[in-house]
């Protein structure tokens, strides 16, 4: 797929945007112009590799708007291309990635880096920072989960210059960023956001408050004890363990994909979806996991299961092997082994 970009109308925003409308319509409508895109006034269309179409898209698009009298920025005119940046983000047909540009990448990681010594802000430097991590976040699709505490410590202050206090949560969801964005930068096409793509994997698992846990996914099983430290901890906790263990253990092969978690806990089932909890504990599993996503390059969603429809994994989490080989005789004779240092990893230290 080669890329190229037609953009930036020399007028009033306003105008542009309503022009850019019409011009969209000319070219859909009269040209019957394949794979193409507009955000206010910037166009961006796409073509199969080796193909004319990119060059004609191009071509046509630049016609019409000298016909109609737009003028256009030479230097916004780009391609065909196989990697191109448009709207501050770097598109690879490619490697088919969307990433932050190498420069804006480094000045972010800076920004952050500062941002990791503070103690206080002002309601401006802290809505400053948010814009930055709001436009990353199309790119790094689990970040806008660590940017809803940010914006939510945003609305407890009028004054731009009112003193805010940086909480323990806050530098959390900033090491997350950090981490991410030291070690992987970029979507891939596949995966982006708002594409709402079929499911291609599905994995159920089960927590026994008072025994262990227990995942399956395809063949595969794991399973684990709760630890005296862990004895103790919520059932919204322990639920959400094993989903983290597995995303860890079994993550590389889910590469590119999207992915079903099935769990009897409609709590969890509503965490997994909307990315976020109040609770410390999980709220550490939760970030755990979607840096997992990240590293691995999956998205997932979470679907409720009524706990008689859990079975398998019930079976395993209660230690009830009997009754687990006769539900699955097809699994695997050899449990995935959890690494040791998942288990200190995972443990939420207050």
């Amino acid at each position: 797929m080669e890329i190229d970009v037609l953009c930036g109308f020399s007028s009033p925003i306003w105008f542009e945007v309503s022009v850019a409308d019409l011009v969209e319509w000319i070219l859909l409508n009269n040209y019957h112009l394949p794979d193409l895109l507009h955000y206010l006034d910037d166009f961006i269309t796409a073509g199969p590799p080796n193909s004319p179409q990119c060059e004609n898209n191009l071509s046509t698009a630049s016609s019409v708007c000298a016909t109609l009298g737009l003028p256009l920025h030479p230097s916004k005119k780009v391609g065909p291309t196989t990697c191109m940046v448009t709207l501050s983000i770097e598109l690879d047909s490619v490697n088919q990635l969307a990433r932050l540009p190498n420069d804006k990448l480094t000045s972010l990681l800076n920004l952050l880096h500062r941002w990791s010594s503070y103690r206080w802000c002002t309601k401006r430097q802290l809505q400053s920072l948010i814009g930055h991590l709001h436009h990353a976040a199309k790119v790094v699709w689990p970040g806008r989960a660590f940017i809803h505490r940010m914006i939510n410590l945003l609305h407890n202050f009028r004054r731009d210059d009112h003193p805010i206090q940086l909480s323990a949560e806050f530098k959390k969801d900033l090491r997350w960023w950090l981490q991410y964005l030291a070690s992987w930068n970029g979507v891939c096409f596949w995966v982006y956001p708002g594409l709402s793509p079929l499911i291609d994997l599905e994995m159920a698992s089960d927590a026994s408050g008072s025994f262990g846990f227990g995942a399956v996914f395809r063949t595969h099983w794991l399973y684990g004890k709760w630890p005296s430290a862990l004895q103790s901890a919520s059932i919204e906790y322990k639920e959400l363990f094993p989903i983290v263990i597995a995303a860890h253990v079994w993550g590389l092969s889910w590469f590119k994909q999207v992915v079903l978690f099935h769990c009897d806990n409609e709590s969890v089932v509503f965490i997994l979806n909307s990315r976020t909890s109040r609770a410390p504990d999980v709220m550490h599993l939760l970030r755990l996991l979607l840096m997992a996503a990240a590293h691995h390059n999956f998205i997932f969603s979470a679907q409720h299961i009524a706990g008689s429809a859990n079975k398998i994994p019930d079976a395993i989490s209660r230690f009830h092997w009997q009754a687990f080989r006769d539900l699955a005789p097809q699994a695997d004779r050899q449990l995935t082994v959890i690494p040791p240092h998942l288990w200190e990893t995972l443990t939420f230290q207050a």
